[in-house]
């Protein structure tokens, strides 16, 4: 999975889903392209974006 944060919101916007590819991807990345990078926890992002979401739907702010 890749995407970006975007600069205004900070909100992250998945863009690519490569494990739905019926292909052998190979990726090659422009090293300093990179901003960051971490270990990617599906679960958690998800958990994590359904609780901005539902905070959102209810008027609530960010708590950081």
């Amino acid at each position: 999975m890749s995407g970006y944060r975007d600069e205004k919101t900070l909100q992250v916007a998945m863009t690519t889903l490569y494990e739905e590819s019926d292909e052998n991807l190979e990726l090659i990345l422009r090293q300093d392209a990179i901003a960051s990078a971490g270990e990617f926890n599906r679960k958690a992002f998800e958990k994590l974006q359904a609780e901005t979401e539902s905070r959102e739907e209810n008027g609530q702010a960010d708590p950081s």
